[in-house]
């Protein structure tokens, strides 16, 4: 069945409901709002389109957004308010990222952005130039029936790993690889101080391993590290703008926690022998790599893979 929830909150008033599915809904302009269900732990959104400023609730412990698209052409940055999550999934969402608020009690996350938005650059480099994400600032006001809302434009604060820097293990993917939300998200880079479990796929090499390089700067007790790679997407080295010994050395950390690397890809290549060489150099040693090639087509992780460590 399919939904529309048109302008203004929307209010689900109940003293015992536990668990809420919603899929096929259209939220416009539209804050979903949960403070009324004191008792609601588990939130499941699937293929909806929600365009409004926030998705909210003071009890909630498990979100999960599936194959859904946000704020497209609205112009404003929806924000996710819920600080009891336990477990969030984002997994093959499109449009604009939404603006994750402060997630103390966060365990794991795993996050799939989608083809269809969420940031796309045309130049080579970082993806974050001013010409393409062309606005600064947050402007916050009130939609026709009183909902507040902030629009985001841009600024260097962060939209999604302020949020998830609580996490112990933590799945960050993209489907296209020239996304970049997660290396704008790294100007202010957060410290994982308690993670240690990553998922990354090709994103975090692309253009420079840059942000390869600056999470293991963010992530000192890190034990496991996973890096999935899809040959197709990869950049050719020779078009990197810069490698990553031009970042530097002195604000790199031996990462003593950190024992166990997973690097699949479909063939052993000069990215691969990249990244070894950057995880050299920050201590680990090449009997604790383990590199894979796999001839399949594979999906960059799951929600279930993390839940169960």
């Amino acid at each position: 069945m399919n939904v529309w929830l048109m302008h203004g909150n929307s209010t689900l008033m109940s003293q015992f409901l536990r668990r809420v599915e919603l899929t096929g809904v259209t939220m416009w302009k539209h804050s979903l709002d949960f403070s009324s269900c004191p008792t609601l732990e588990d939130l499941n959104l699937c293929s909806s389109r929600i365009y409004g400023p926030k998705i909210s609730s003071q009890s909630v412990r498990c979100l999960s957004i599936t194959q859904c698209q946000f704020n497209v052409d609205t112009g404003s940055r929806m924000r996710i308010s819920a600080p009891c999550l336990v477990y969030l999934q984002l997994a093959d969402v499109s449009g604009t990222a939404p603006l994750l608020e402060r997630m103390p009690l966060l365990v794991t996350a795993f996050i799939r952005l989608g083809r269809g938005g969420f940031g796309t650059c045309t130049h080579e480099a970082y993806g974050d130039c001013d010409e393409c994400f062309p606005y600064d600032g947050y402007y916050y006001g009130h939609d026709d029936y009183g909902a507040s809302f902030a629009n985001y434009h841009g600024s260097n604060d962060s939209v999604l790993l302020q949020g998830l820097s609580g996490a112990t293990s933590l799945g960050l993917t993209t489907i296209d690889p020239n996304v970049f939300t997660f290396r704008k998200d790294l100007k202010q880079c957060p410290t994982f101080s308690m993670l240690k479990t990553l998922l990354l796929n090709e994103w975090c090499v692309a253009a420079d391993f840059g942000a390869l390089v600056k999470f293991l700067q963010c992530t000192p007790i890190l034990e496991k590290l996973i890096i999935q790679l899809r040959l197709e997407k990869l950049p050719r080295v020779n078009s990197m703008i810069e490698t990553y010994e031009s970042y530097n050395p002195a604000v790199q950390l031996v990462l003593k926690h950190l024992k166990d690397v997973e690097i699949k890809c479909h063939k052993e290549d000069e990215v691969v022998r990249q990244i070894v060489k950057i995880l050299s150099t920050f201590g680990v040693l090449s009997d604790q790599i383990d590199i894979q090639v796999i001839q399949q087509t594979y999906v960059s992780g799951s929600f279930d893979q993390f839940r169960a460590d």
